[in-house]
């Protein structure tokens, strides 16, 4: 600390701002300073034996005095104490320029030089005793403090000991007393529960004996009303199966009748003469899809470049060949080259990122012959026809 304090003094008065004052009395950190004819201050007043000033000396050690070191709770509280008190004094001094029995070295001391490492070698070399006292004395409060608190731990240990043991005296003593009264009630009970079983042995073989004949009689009454029930579903039977026949008769000649309503319908629609422009019944939509249905579907197929799926018929999809490409809407009238268009849409169709795709696909043929003339195949759906 000395070494700081002179170095800080030499480079003061080799400073520009220091050199400038005049030989005489001048005011530097709010205090009257006299100047020598060298420009240093003169009279840094008596210092101690490791050499602080005697105010400095003072201010710190009565400042450790003061404090009592059992009401901290260790050594760095205690010296933030002393720091904290030492740098209130310097604050108020400087607010009031009132630097009255401190010296020009006393002054540039600031309590922050109190946390050099060269502080600490003069505290404990006992520059400061009252203050080195207060540290040594926080050391004795501390084991004293940890000797109580061990004390106290051992008291409140053992005292939780001995409760611990007592609590588990009075728990086998309550455990051995509900055993014995466990064992009481278990004995009372199977004396119970043999009294009680001999009571349902009896009890039980009149029962059974009870059920006997009445199962007696209820087989009997069993027995005869199964011969009457196997009587009476038997010519129920016959009476049902002779009604499913005509039934059967029934639907089979109104289904020959429906085909060949159908059949007639379909060859008629075929035999029309098609006269350019005319309207195209449903009829003949559905004859020229059941006559060409088929092989259009297997040329779209045979459009598509990498693969075609259609739902299945019943559940699940149709891929490649096996895909079955419906048609539900039709042209409206003859073409003037006597064709007509079906077209649909319950297909999807594979890019070549292997992304499935919306397709409808339509096939163009000829109704005098027969022949498919035209198909194409192109993405999204149909529009809706009842729009």
């Amino acid at each position: 600390m000395k070494t700081f304090i002179i170095a800080t003094l030499a480079l003061t008065a080799a400073s520009p701002a220091l050199a400038q004052f005049q030989p005489g009395p001048n005011i530097i950190n709010g205090r009257p300073v006299t100047i020598g004819s060298n420009g240093r201050p003169l009279g840094d007043g008596p210092q101690t034996s490791c050499g602080y000033g005697q105010a400095l000396f003072s201010l710190i050690e009565t400042t450790a005095s003061r404090l009592d070191p059992k009401s901290f709770a260790n050594q760095a509280e205690a010296k933030n104490a002393v720091m904290a008190a030492v740098s209130d004094e310097f604050e108020r001094r400087k607010a009031t320029r009132d630097w009255f029995g401190f010296t020009w070295k006393q002054s540039l001391f600031t309590p922050g030089h109190m946390l050099a490492n060269a502080f600490d070698a003069d505290l404990n070399r006992q520059c400061f005793p009252r203050f080195a006292k207060l540290l040594n004395d926080m050391v004795l409060v501390q084991q004293q403090r940890q000797v109580q608190e061990a004390k106290v731990r051992a008291q409140r240990e053992a005292a939780e000991a001995q409760r611990k043991a007592e609590h588990q005296a009075k728990m086998a003593e309550i455990e051995r007393q509900q055993a014995e009264e466990r064992r009481a009630r278990e004995a009372a009970e199977a004396q119970q529960r043999a009294e009680a079983a001999a009571q349902m042995a009896v009890i039980e073989q009149k029962r059974l004996a009870e059920k006997r004949q009445r199962d007696e009689a209820e087989a009997k009454a069993r027995a005869e009303r199964a011969a009457q029930e196997a009587k009476e579903r038997a010519e129920h039977e016959a009476k049902m199966a002779e009604i499913e026949r005509e039934r059967q008769a029934e639907v089979a000649r109104a289904a020959a009748e429906r085909a060949e309503q159908w059949r007639s319908s379909v060859e008629a629609a075929w035999k029309v003469p098609f006269l350019l422009n005319t309207n195209i019944s449903e009829d003949l939509f559905k004859a020229v899809k059941n006559e060409v249905g088929f092989a259009c579907g297997r040329k779209i197929r045979n459009l598509v470049k990498y693969d075609i799926r259609s739902p299945g018929t019943f559940y699940g999809t149709n891929s490649g060949d096996s895909a079955l490409l419906r048609f539900t809407q039709w042209q409206v009238r003859v073409s003037k080259t006597g064709t007509m268009t079906i077209w649909g849409d319950d297909a999807e169709a594979q890019n070549g990122f292997g992304t499935w795709l919306k397709v409808n696909y339509s096939c163009e043929v000829d109704l005098a012959s027969k022949k498919i003339i035209n198909v194409s195949i192109d993405h999204g759906r149909l529009p809706d026809p009842t729009n």
